[in-house]
């Protein structure tokens, strides 16, 4: 049995010194039956949601039930609940939460044991897989204090099931216009959830999910061809492969995706494709006091980036391959003894969260950083340039597979580097045209790289 990732929310409620002689009326009167096997449940109301308050008893085969109820393990319960009913996301099990925290009078046998919840949201998904249903499970403790949340591992967990009132989810004639979660066929599939529709991001099919198995819905994704500018507040910049579960506080949210520049938008637990990005930015120029040089200046999220490699010359500086018509057309490479003082007065050199918001902005797509000309590979994409004007202007560096500590020009036409400011120094920001990427600088290295300065709008 595949052991799950298993996230331990504690729920601390303050314990009421005078307990209610009747706890059934603070949980609710009404009753579920579930058709399967006509247990009864009963359940609650609050915020839009029904949930259980009595663990799930449904019997699977070679699986244990005790006298606190029945344990299942994570492909179990992704389809344990009845039908019309989910496991709950981390979301739900914070609204249920808030609803224990008004309810004092809580049924005790819900304390202490774990739960399987369908996803931890967009800070919890494992970094580099596509989006799939995975069961992660709670720990709901009744103590004093507060909530907390802990990493724990298990095999075996109970159910709680939850469903919106007046959900009609899953009943939808417009399929082939949305979709519910991301799979790749490419890879290990850890199971999926019963009714909901999958994107297979290989192709655009759409795939539903029945009995734990997914089966061809008939119909590929109809993307809208139709180009958007969303304002930077109102999206949040991803890979496909990092595409949240569409739930929670990201309902009215618009994702845009690093794959292919593309808008999806968060609306009742699904995403929908709006159309494909077009960045704008607001162009500036600017003038350095200490030699008259212009400069050509982009605006990104409040921070005004050179358009160009800043060319001041200092002591130390070189051209590429030493020729000055090369610092004409790609500025000048510094070494980090007086990278930091190069800059302008009121710029500076770019930190990472710097570099990571300028990437964000332009959704990890190198085709709108690069320049429309000079480099060497025929790039399969359109050159989008937004202004920053990339060129494959080269280093002055060792090369990575020497073992000679000997420093050379390299990489013309096809790549470039710059400095990023560290908190104990300098690192560098490289570029092949396609993505940024990083390096670190030894400390009284030789080394030279170019310098994009940045100021902050005020």
């Amino acid at each position: 049995m595949v052991k799950g990732l298993l996230i331990a929310l504690s729920f601390f409620l303050f314990a009421c010194q005078e307990e209610s002689s009747d706890k059934s009326a603070s949980i609710g009167q009404r009753n579920f039956l579930d058709a399967r096997d006509n247990q009864s449940y009963r359940i609650v109301e609050f915020d839009s949601l029904q949930w259980f308050v009595d663990k799930l008893a449904l019997k699977f085969h070679n699986h244990f039930c005790s006298q606190q109820g029945c344990y299942y393990s994570r492909l179990e319960a992704i389809n344990a609940c009845p039908d019309g009913w989910h496991l709950p996301d981390i979301f739900e099990w914070k609204k249920f939460k808030n609803y224990l925290d008004q309810e004092k009078n809580v049924h005790d046998s819900l304390a202490n044991l774990t739960y399987w919840t369908s996803s931890m949201g967009e800070d919890h998904h494992e970094i580099g897989r596509p989006m799939k249903p995975v069961a992660l499970s709670l720990r709901y403790n009744w103590s004093e204090g507060n909530v907390d949340f802990s990493i724990d591992f298990a095999d075996s967990a109970f159910v709680l099931c939850t469903k919106k009132i007046n959900d009609q989810f899953g009943e939808s004639a417009s399929i082939g216009t949305w979709f519910n979660g991301i799979i790749d066929f490419g890879r290990r599939s850890f199971g999926c959830e019963h009714r909901k529709i999958y994107l297979d991001i290989g192709n655009d099919s759409l795939y539903r999910c029945e009995k734990g198995g997914l089966m061809s819905a008939g119909f590929a994704l109809n993307r809208p061809q139709d180009t958007v500018n969303v304002p930077i507040k109102d999206s949040v910049i991803k890979s496909i492969a990092f595409l949240p579960d569409c739930s929670g506080p990201l309902k009215g949210r618009t994702f845009r995706t690093g794959e292919d520049s593309y808008f999806y938008y968060c609306e009742k637990l699904r995403w929908k494709p709006i159309g494909y990005f077009v960045p704008t930015v607001k162009r500036e120029k600017f003038i350095d006091s200490r030699d008259n040089q212009k400069y050509d200046v982009i605006v990104v999220d409040s921070i005004r980036w050179l358009g160009e490699n800043l060319n001041y010359k200092m002591n130390g500086s070189v051209c590429y391959e030493n020729q000055e018509n090369n610092c004409r057309k790609f500025g000048r490479m510094y070494p980090g003894q007086i990278a930091e003082r190069a800059c302008p007065m009121g710029w500076r050199i770019p930190e990472e969260d710097d570099w990571d918001k300028l990437n964000e902005f332009v959704g990890f797509d190198g085709s709108f950083l690069r320049a429309k000309k000079g480099w060497f590979l025929n790039f399969k994409e359109k050159n989008y340039d937004i202004g920053f004007n990339a060129l494959p202007a080269g280093e002055y560096c060792r090369p990575r597979l020497s073992r000679d500590s000997m420093n050379f020009f390299l990489g013309l036409g096809t790549e470039t580097a710059w400095f990023r400011s560290l908190f104990d120094g300098l690192g560098v920001k490289t570029f092949d045209g396609n993505e940024l990427g990083r390096q670190p600088v030894k400390k009284n290295s030789d080394s030279k790289f170019y310098i994009r300065c940045i100021q902050r709008v005020e």
